[in-house]
């Protein structure tokens, strides 16, 4: 019947083996299979036995204590047998990191796997993350390496201030403010942290011009080779000066481009004098093709209804709205407006 007992002593302490039959557990002692468990074993009131590799399985009546085979009778000397039922039934015990696992059940080593795998991904992260980190470093070394080269190349900075004090006393930078002001923030900024820096207005408003003139890219490389602001900084402060133009001929286009002219006057000094100006009109071909502006929740390139008696309206817009018949306007938008093909210019041109 094999060892189907439900206690067994330790020392001063009993436990129940029938604990371990539903482990699915199977002995390795010495790479061999001492015992195992039969937990659907049925024999009278015995439910559940273990099995020792060298048990006999039959015997006469009598032969053995408690029909036990002398065997099976040894499992609980065996000490894989004993440390897995102490550690399966010592509730003491919740550190398992220092016990060795043949001895778990199969529950807590399915367990104690799961937070191995996680521990592995989380170190694969970390090393991807540091790895990176180092690449990074390592290029930003290559890059002050050269840029050290280079400056030794061109010369020595007591030259250069040198050069910029010798122009100053001989007066060479009384018309240059603009100049001065930007070598000023530039040297200020140097012994700046990325985070600490300070521009000028003028500083600002060279960046403007160039983002304006030249684009991103051109703004960008100066910002780098000057040690200028980020190229969306001075997006930022583009926008902060923007005018804001309503679609068609208004009143706050005229107001707000008449202004324009007003601060120009203003610094050539002119705010006192007529200035005559050419007024023109004209029409230019465009792609027909509406565009919606995030800004004003609007489309625009419809120039009115379509129909036998369509007149273009040069202020037609679309609103959009962000309510449930949005989608439906703009269906409607689209099957019933008439797509724009030309635009209407006004030039002013300042006879100066």
């Amino acid at each position: 019947m094999g060892y189907h007992l439900n206690q067994v002593k330790y020392g001063d302490t009993i436990l129940n083996p029938k604990v371990l039959l539903d482990d699915g557990y199977v002995s390795l002692d010495g790479g061999e299979i001492l015992w195992y468990g039969e937990p659907f074993f049925q024999s009278g009131t015995i439910t559940g036995t273990f099995r020792h590799r060298d048990c006999t399985r039959f015997a006469s009546a009598g032969t053995f204590v408690n029909s036990i085979c002398s065997a099976c009778y040894s499992i609980p000397r065996i000490d894989s047998f004993r440390l897995k039922l102490q550690r399966q039934t010592d509730s003491n015990v919740s550190d398992s990191s220092k016990t060795n696992f043949t001895y778990l059940p199969r529950d807590q080593l399915l367990v104690k796997l799961r937070e191995a795998k996680e521990q592995v991904e989380c170190y694969k992260s970390r090393v991807f993350l540091l790895s990176s980190e180092l690449a990074r470093v390592r290029q930003k070394v290559h890059s002050l390496r050269d840029k050290m080269k280079e400056f030794a190349k061109r010369g020595d900075i007591s030259a250069i201030a040198f050069n910029i004090v010798r122009a100053h006393k001989e007066g060479r930078l009384k018309e240059k403010a603009g100049l001065m002001n930007i070598v000023d923030t530039i040297s200020k900024n140097l012994c700046k942290k990325k985070k600490g820096k300070r521009y000028s207005a003028t500083t600002k408003d060279f960046y403007e011009v160039l983002l304006t003139m030249g684009g991103p890219c051109l703004c960008d490389f100066v910002s780098q080779n000057f040690d200028g602001p980020h190229v969306h900084s001075a997006m930022v402060w583009r926008n902060e000066h923007a005018i804001t133009y309503v679609l068609g001929g208004h009143k706050q286009n005229i107001e707000a481009i008449a202004k324009l002219y007003e601060n120009a006057k203003e610094m050539m000094s002119l705010s006192s004098t007529p200035i005559p100006y050419i007024k023109a009109e004209d029409e230019t071909a465009i792609i027909p093709r509406p565009e919606y502006k995030l800004d004003a929740d609007e489309v625009w390139g419809f120039c009115g209804k379509k129909g036998p008696h369509h007149i273009c309206d040069e202020s037609f817009v679309v609103k959009v709205g962000d309510d449930d018949g949005a989608y439906q306007r703009l269906l409607e938008a689209f099957q019933s407006c008439q797509v724009a093909t030309h635009a209407r210019v006004i030039m002013i041109n300042p006879l100066h």
